[in-house]
């Protein structure tokens, strides 16, 4: 199965894994990376990613879109996203957020970037090459001054990406858990680590720690 795409510095786009975080800069945010794997292999992982959001409505309301574009070998898929996502305030520094995103997925094939010992592969060239699928997300996060937690299913609908019933070729839903906590250590110094589980419906799963210093609330290191 595929999987949605994970970006190593999602601390400073939460945006990019929950849907939810929308409008939590009170302003229009975007966000634009690029990421490559294996420089100098042919057929390496390549990933561009695009984001903005804002909050509407007295910032009890938000609305973002993002675009992303993988490539991997002769497979590539580019997907476009729209959510929206309304805020519950509990005072001015506490707040749980809920968000939905959908949108739609285009999934790409070039048999020709592909040799085959036995001459073809008749799955290959029987199956469509370029295919659309909608795709749904859903997110909640709970923000406050210090800290945030946060729960994302990516890929709800499991979009089927192969047009032959004989074959079984999905986009796996995945869920995404989050949180971070920042910890002053000066009136100049905050450290923060933050962290970010996935599990999908296969049973894969990943861990990412990372853990930050920001220094007189401007200037973030990360490792």
């Amino acid at each position: 199965g595929q999987q949605h795409s994970l970006y190593s510095q999602y601390i400073f786009n939460l945006y990019a894994v929950n849907p939810a975080y929308a409008g939590e800069r009170n302003s229009v945010a975007t966000a634009l990376s690029y990421r490559t794997q294996w420089v100098g292999f042919e057929g390496a992982p390549k990933t561009a990613y695009f984001s903005a959001h804002s909050p509407v409505r007295n910032n009890n309301l938000a609305v973002g879109l993002w675009f992303q574009n993988d490539q991997v070998g002769a497979r590539e898929h580019s997907s476009f996203h729209g959510s929206v996502s309304y805020k519950l305030r509990f005072d001015k520094n506490r707040r749980l957020s809920f968000a939905l995103s959908g949108g739609a997925l285009n999934h790409r094939y070039n048999w020709n970037e592909l040799e085959f010992p036995d001459g073809s592969d008749p799955v290959a060239f029987v199956d469509e090459a370029n295919q659309w699928r909608p795709v749904f997300d859903f997110g909640m996060m709970y923000i406050e001054r210090q800290a945030y937690a946060g729960l994302s299913i990516m890929n709800i609908n499991s979009p089927d990406l192969s047009s032959l019933d004989v074959i079984d070729v999905r986009l796996n839903p995945s869920v995404n858990l989050i949180g971070g906590y920042i910890f002053p250590v000066s009136k100049k110094v905050d450290l923060k680590p933050s962290t970010l589980i996935r599990a999908q419906t296969d049973g894969s799963w990943t861990f990412d720690a990372n853990l930050s210093a920001r220094f007189i609330d401007k200037f973030w290191f990360t490792a």
